[in-house]
């Protein structure tokens, strides 16, 4: 129907689902799905800003009033999340003829599944798209959100600028808000079910009220995969007569899932031929780690599914880089298999070096066996305290206080819902109590609780046992220092972690030498902690160290050659010498342009450095230039909350406020404080120096008690954690002192006012 101009409400107000009618503040412009929870158009806002957003319209029915005030509940909470693969959910509201709409950020892309099958990608690209969805997805379930209702139209691919697929999840928060009950068995009181049989967990069609957690997920992700593999989901087929939401629904409670290779045996040939090969190719394809990947997160029991979205999404990159999978055999043949299909050259080579020894040997092996049993203790020993350090480290450097704290938050709210349903059978007893508990426990900060959980239960423990268990492995005992100094300085325990590296950098300088790799590396961990204590002048010649000898042990491009270079000239800035940084950060500029290209996040990382140090010398407009594109490069690539890109966010805000627009730098600050806030908690040193900075735009922009709040938080935090001599914490006294005196001029003059 075509609506002419001019034409809105109340003349259209009957007329709801067509184009040009409003609904709330929104325009509809044309409708771009239908499915069971009613149909979802394109519209617009137009007042008091323009915004193109999509707005689901909720079948009538479906409990309206409940539905919008959890929905309500839901948004708000659901702010909390910040993830480029999520699509953010922005309003809600009844029309005046009883419909509940809800409002989220319009995608232009497709279903996952159709834009595979159009552009013919092949297993693999297709396992690496749905391995984003389950990073997204892995966010929000760090944040305490489930989806329920995961499937092919609600995992939409869009197209970057630069060509390459994006992946967003929609819908996020909706499910939930039509559940009638915290239980799994998403059943509206209108009885409408929520969700899709074909991608939903058995849990959440069990009859008799199973209970959905973070594994639901995983099952659906996984039917997902299987319908990307083999062209149809594990339970139904698309375009089958004889298959119905009832029958659907009684397979997912009571039948199996056909095994991949068996279903793509069987598929339509145009199946087959999206994903650019025959059916009996596609199934032998799908043998092995497909098969075992996908079977894995379609267990019927949750237990026995992946532990997370994440877990999930590792195996499909091992799959696709080759590498031994989690879902595949334990056996030493299926890993020595995996190793040489991911190392085809190493062993190539072993094998022809193998061959002309096997040959030579035969008059030599004798010799070479009494000389070998000469050094075969020292080398098995070397090898033996490598291997200890290299696994303990390797341990340690991955813990994320972040993840870890989010974890425990998680996993208190799943085992407290668990223990009020098998305690309490009342539903309308029960909702209260989770949502008290859930609202307290939303205020933890995850980050602090994880610093603190580490620190605890991990890093102090290894720390005494180095001494304890290492006595006679001085090799293993230096690595395991370095690696606990290196976890203390992320956690800002710094005056602990200079006593650490300064003991691993003796030991290593007497053990292997002051020019080895690992005595640079440890030099190297050594000047950042001196510069993090506030002493940039003592840095510098350390990271000047690291620097000329990792240059000429690997070469000046080599990652940790380059790494101490950048350090090293950061340090000068910070010391003020920018003048000095500017030339060698152009020239390390230019070398990670060539070595990944202009657009990729090691460029990104050198034009922050340089724009910083440029802020510094008074060039802003260069410096601004440099940061937003730095910042808007690595927010495509690799997120807005990875720690790189808030960094630079937050070199952006004060170089926009050194170039006077405070107004922007003032609100983008904010924005990175909230962001390093999440993910480093609200005791980190660098979180601190960013609400020390934002304290003193507000105040040089005149919110004086919005400044001297922000400046006593970060003062306080700082003397409690680096004491009083610390640069920062010196710096925050000094600007309290002038909001005091700029507040106590305000006061006079207002006194002497007639």
């Amino acid at each position: 129907m075509h609506v002419p101009e001019g034409i809105r409400p109340p003349e259209l107000g009957h007329l709801l689902e067509i184009p040009g009618a409003v609904v709330g503040p929104y325009r509809l412009l044309d409708q771009v799905g239908r499915g069971g929870f009613g149909t979802v158009w394109r519209a617009v806002r137009e007042h008091p800003f323009e915004q193109q957003v999509a707005v689901k319209l909720i079948k009538l029915g479906m409990d309206s009033e409940a539905v919008l005030a959890r929905f309500d509940h839901e948004r708000r909470a659901m702010a909390l999340m910040d993830h480029p693969g999520i699509a953010r959910a922005i309003d809600g509201g009844i029309t005046d003829r009883g419909r509940a709409y809800f409002v989220m950020e319009y995608v232009d892309g497709m279903p996952i599944t159709d834009f595979c099958d159009r552009r013919t990608l092949g297993l693999h690209e297709r396992a690496l798209l749905l391995a984003q969805a389950c990073d997204a997805i892995q966010h929000a379930h760090q944040r305490g959100f489930i989806h329920r209702d995961l499937k092919p139209s609600n995992i939409l691919v869009r197209t970057r600028d630069d060509g390459s697929p994006e992946v967003k999840i929609i819908d996020f928060g909706i499910a939930k808000a039509l559940a009638s009950s915290e239980r799994g068995m998403t059943v509206t009181e209108a009885g409408e079910l929520v969700g899709t049989p074909e991608y939903m967990s058995p849990e959440q069609a069990d009859i008799d009220g199973g209970t959905a957690d973070t594994r639901s997920d995983v099952w659906s992700l996984g039917a997902v995969l299987y319908e990307l593999l083999t062209g149809n989901p594990p339970i139904g087929s698309h375009g089958d007569p004889d298959t119905t939401r009832a029958s659907t629904m009684r397979q997912l409670r009571e039948g199996s899932v056909p095994r991949p290779r068996t279903r793509a045996a069987g598929c339509a040939a145009a199946d087959a031929a999206a994903r650019g090969t025959t059916p009996q190719r596609l199934a032998h394809a799908l043998r092995r780690e497909p098969e075992w990947i996908c079977m894995k997160s379609l267990r019927r029991s949750p237990d026995e599914r992946y532990e997370s979205a994440g877990a999930f999404a590792r195996d499909l990159r091992r799959w696709v880089s080759g590498e031994p999978v989690q879902a595949g055999p334990e056996s030493v043949a299926y890993r020595l298999r995996a190793y040489a299909r991911t190392h085809r050259t190493q062993v190539a080579a072993a094998v022809a070096v193998l061959a002309s020894l096997v040959a030579a040997t035969a008059t030599s092996t004798w010799f070479a066996l009494r000389e070998s049993r000469a050094r075969a203790e020292s080398e098995a020993r070397a090898t033996e305290t490598a291997r200890i350090a290299e696994l303990q480290s390797s341990v340690l450097s991955r813990i994320d206080p972040a993840w870890v704290g989010a974890a425990i938050v998680q996993d208190a709210l799943n085992r407290h819902r668990d223990v009020l349903v098998a305690t309490e059978p009342d539903a309308s007893v029960r909702k209260p109590l989770l949502a008290t508990m859930y609202k307290e426990m939303i205020k933890l900060n995850k980050a602090d609780i994880g610093r603190d959980v580490i620190d605890r239960w991990i890093v102090t423990p290894t720390e005494k046992s180095i001494d304890e268990q290492l006595a006679d492995m001085p090799a293993a005992a230096s690595g395991m220092r370095h690696q606990v100094a290196k976890r203390r300085w992320v956690l800002g325990q710094l005056d602990a972690a200079d006593a650490l590296a300064r003991r691993a950098l003796g030991e290593r300088e007497r053990l292997i030498g002051p020019d080895a790799t690992a005595t640079l590396e440890t030099v190297h961990l050594l000047g950042m902690i001196t510069w993090s204590r506030g002493d940039a002048a003592a840095a510098i010649p350390l990271l000047a160290r690291a620097r000329d000898g990792r240059t000429a042990a690997l070469g000046d491009r080599h990652p940790d050659a380059v790494e101490s270079a950048t350090q090293h000239a950061n340090a000068l800035a910070a010391a003020g010498r920018a003048a000095e940084a500017v030339p060698l950060l152009r020239a390390l500029l230019t070398i990670q342009q060539e070595s990944f290209g202009d657009a990729s996040a090691e460029a990104a990382g050198a034009q922050r450095d340089l724009g910083a140090a440029l802020a510094q010398v008074g060039a802003h407009e260069e410096a601004v230039t440099l940061l937003r594109a730095a910042w808007q490069r690595r927010v495509a690539l690799i997120g807005p909350n990875a720690p790189g890109t808030v960094a630079t966010h937050a070199m952006l805000a004060s170089s926009l406020a050194k170039s006077g627009a405070r107004a922007e730098a003032i609100g983008m600050l904010m924005d990175a404080l909230a962001l390093m806030e999440r993910s480093h908690g609200t005791r980190d040193l660098l979180t601190l120096s960013y609400r020390t900075r934002l304290g003193e735009l507000l105040l040089e922009d005149g919110f004086v008690d919005d400044a001297v709040g922000q400046l006593t938080q970060a003062r306080d935090a700082l003397l409690a954690g680096f004491g009083a001599d610390h640069p920062i914490t010196r710096e925050c006294d000094a600007l309290l002192s002038r909001a005091s005196a700029r507040r106590g001029a305000v006061d006079s003059g207002r006194g002497s006012e007639p």
